[in-house]
C-alpha cells in the first residue's frame, strides 16, 4: 500500500497486526489491547471487512470503542460491519452513536435508516431518513435507487422526505 501503511495479507483470519508484526489469532483483541496501536487495530478491522470476516472485525471495532479517545469514526465503521454482517438494529445504533461527528452527520442518518429499513422498522427508518436530510443529506438519486429503502416508498412518507430535501437543497441554493 501507499504511503507507508501497513500491506495487510489478504487472509487475515489468523492473524493479528501488531507494532512488531503478526501474531497468531489464538490472542483475542482483549487480550492485545495493550499491543496494538488504534491505527493498526483499524487497518486490522478493515483487511476483516474486506475478507468478510465480519465478526472479526466487529470485534476490533468494540475493542477499540472501549478506548478513552474512540473516534466516532469508528461507531460508523462499526455499523457497517455489523450492517454487512445483517444485524441490522445493531447496525443502526452504531450509525446514530457516529452522527455526534457533524462530518458524517447525514451519512450516519441516511445508514441508520437503511439499516433500520432492512430490520422492517419503518418507524424508526423514517425519524432516521429525515434526520438524515436535516444534517444535509441531498442525494435525490440514491434515495429514490436505494435497494435498502424499498420498503419505505409506498408509504406516503417517502413523498414526504422527498419533499422535504428539495426545500432544503432550494434553501441552500438561494
Amino acid at each position: 500500500m501507499a504511503g507507508g501503511a501497513l500491506d495487510l495479507p489478504h487472509d487475515t483470519s489468523g492473524l493479528w497486526t501488531s507494532p512488531i508484526g503478526f501474531l497468531p489469532s489464538s490472542a483475542t483483541p482483549p487480550q492485545l489491547t495493550g499491543l496494538i496501536c488504534p491505527y493498526r487495530q483499524l487497518q486490522l478491522a478493515a483487511a476483516h471487512v474486506r475478507a468478510a470476516h465480519y465478526e472479526d472485525a466487529i470485534a476490533v471495532y468494540r475493542t477499540l470503542l472501549k478506548q478513552e479517545d474512540a473516534l466516532p469514526a469508528t461507531w460508523y465503521s462499526l455499523g457497517s460491519a455489523y450492517y454487512q454482517s445483517g444485524q441490522y438494529d445493531k447496525s443502526a445504533a452504531a450509525f446514530v452513536e457516529s452522527a455526534v461527528d457533524e462530518k458524517r452527520r447525514s451519512r450516519s442518518y441516511y445508514n441508520a435508516a437503511c439499516s433500520t429499513a432492512r430490520d422492517e422498522n419503518i418507524e424508526h427508518a423514517f425519524e432516521y431518513l429525515e434526520n438524515a436530510v436535516e444534517a444535509g443529506f441531498s442525494d435525490q438519486g440514491l434515495l429514490t435507487t436505494d435497494e435498502d429503502l424499498a420498503a419505505l416508498r409506498q408509504d406516503a412518507r417517502f413523498t414526504a422526505v422527498k419533499a422535504q430535501m428539495a426545500a432544503k437543497q432550494e434553501q441552500v441554493s438561494r
